[in-house]
């Protein structure tokens, strides 16, 4: 990661990590099976590595 992307970076990975714990924990995604949950955690850690990327243009 370029080093003017870096700052904050932290901040909006923990952010999406810690709302998908919720909803699944606590909110409307509580009681998901795991055959569901676990693609989702999945597809916000591949959401999350893309958008820490570098751009390619």
């Amino acid at each position: 990661m370029s080093p003017e992307r870096r700052p904050g970076a932290e901040f909006l990975v923990w952010s999406c990590v810690h709302g998908l714990a919720v909803l699944l924990i606590d909110g409307p995604l509580r009681g998901l099976p795991d055959e569901l949950a676990d693609p989702a955690v999945h597809d916000l850690i591949d959401l999350i590595e893309k958008g820490l990327r570098p751009d390619t243009k």
